[in-house]
């Protein structure tokens, strides 16, 4: 039986499984953590070793083709704008910056931090209408900015996100490093019209000393991993926002897709680049575009309010409040109790709230109805700045745990989308969007 290798390196844990190539199924799932944040004095700093992550996904690799050699093939998705910087002969000289870093917002110059200075000298570019991305503290553009500030920035360096940094490092080394249009455009340093790098923003950042990654489709061979006598093609890797969405159905113009976990993002497709300037917009598959919001206030903002209770009894464990809270906010009708989930920088505001508080709408059940309601209403606020009519879709496609499994949740995605709502196909949402993806363009 022929199949191939696909990797997701998530945040959490690096999985690893078999795709039979012929039935277009998953199995022989396995995985190991990823590699925690290195140990440094700034809180701020969240950087992986490169060589941990590597050895990982190599003692993966080898497990799985311990016992059979009809791979045939390797693919991976990975979690985005995070970076590795190799130098001008293609060796790495930095560790995995991961996308959670916020070092940039370390003070630079008159007392404004790496990131604001960052912004200010491109005060008058629309990121949005250029990139189609929200430039952030965490991304590629800000580390590179920074590194060059700092003078660390060699001349010649190559900038590349984690997967393709590991699909290089696995092959033969000897070829050009590369990468795919949904890593590129989140980088923040992608022209999403011409559908190349963005020169002018490169040169006006002051990083036009750097040499940036070939740009390939989807298909493209970057290397070869070799076990025993046989070389195994490695293909390029992509973003995981777009990978998990194909696995779990998203390919449909009449779709609205609604990713509520603990971060939380909604999306639809489009065939032209065509944007309000007021969300994203970013390559995807088959020819398509995604115009999406992220970071709207969701799950992260409710682990706010269960440490909160927790806070009641040492004794007490996340799950269970959770699980009870949940039970709570089914009984009982919503009255009047105005929260936002913002608690943290999201996609509307950096604070969050309970208001409107009186005696006969202030309890547990309320208050988790109440946020469960501010949810989807802060999902359709976010569909809102697309532009377009609920009335051009059939129905909305949910993923993620915090929607798929709350019955409550989904009602209030109904009632304020007036659309049904189906769930997504899988729950390995980025190893089955790689089934898909490389099944499809393996036939091609």
């Amino acid at each position: 039986m022929t199949y191939f290798l696909v990797i997701d390196l998530g945040a959490t844990y690096i999985k690893c499984a078999k795709v039979a190539f012929e039935k277009k199924e998953l199995f022989s799932v396995v995985r190991l953590p990823f590699p925690g944040f290195e140990l440094n004095n700034d809180p701020r700093k969240k950087t992986v070793s490169l060589k941990k992550i590597l050895n990982r996904v190599v003692k993966l690799i080898k497990t799985q083709l311990e016992n059979n050699d009809d791979c045939i093939g390797i693919s991976f998705a990975n979690q985005m704008h995070g970076l590795v910087v190799f130098d001008g002969s293609k060796n790495p000289y930095s560790p995995f910056i991961s996308w959670q870093d916020t070092s940039c917002f370390e003070v630079y110059e008159n007392n404004q931090t790496y990131f604001n200075c960052l912004k200010y000298q491109l005060s008058g570019f629309d990121w949005l209408s250029e990139t189609g991305e929200q430039v952030r503290v965490g991304m590629p553009v800000s580390q590179l900015y920074k590194m060059q500030k700092l003078g660390n920035l060699k001349h010649g360096s190559i900038p590349i996100d984690l997967g393709n940094a590991i699909a290089f490092l696995l092959g033969d080394k000897t070829g050009e490093i590369k990468v795919d249009p949904t890593n590129s455009s989140a980088s923040c340093l992608f022209d999403i019209h011409k559908f190349k790098w963005h020169s002018n923003l490169i040169k006006e950042i002051g990083i036009d000393q750097i040499t940036m990654p070939q740009i390939v489709g989807y298909d493209e061979i970057v290397g070869y991993f070799k076990n025993g006598k046989k070389n195994i093609p490695i293909y390029v890797s992509v973003g995981d926002q777009q990978c998990s969405l194909l696995g779990v159905g998203f390919k449909d113009l009449s779709l609205i897709s609604a990713n509520v976990a603990t971060g939380s993002q909604i999306s639809c497709l489009t065939k032209n680049i065509t944007t309000t300037g007021k969300h994203q917009i970013r390559p995807y598959f088959f020819d398509y575009y995604l115009k999406t919001v992220t970071h709207i206030p969701a799950g992260r903002g409710l682990n706010a309010l269960v440490n909160l209770f927790l806070e009641f009894d040492p004794r007490l464990d996340f799950d269970s409040v959770w699980r009870r809270l949940v039970q709570i906010s089914s009984m009982g009708e919503e009255k009047s109790l105005d929260v936002s989930l913002s608690f943290f920088a999201s996609a509307f505001a950096d604070e969050g709230y309970i208001r409107n508080i009186n005696e006969g709408n202030f309890n547990i059940g309320n208050l988790m109805r109440s946020s469960f309601s501010s949810i989807a209403k802060s999902h359709r606020k976010a569909f809102d700045l697309f532009g377009v009519s609920t009335d051009e879709f059939k129905s909305i496609l949910c993923s993620g745990g915090l929607l798929t499994k709350n019955k409550f949740l989904q009602d209030c995605f109904e009632m304020e989308f007036g659309l049904p709502l189906l769930k997504g196909e899988h729950q390995e949402d980025s190893l089955i969007g790689l089934l898909n993806l490389r099944t499809n363009y393996f036939h091609k």
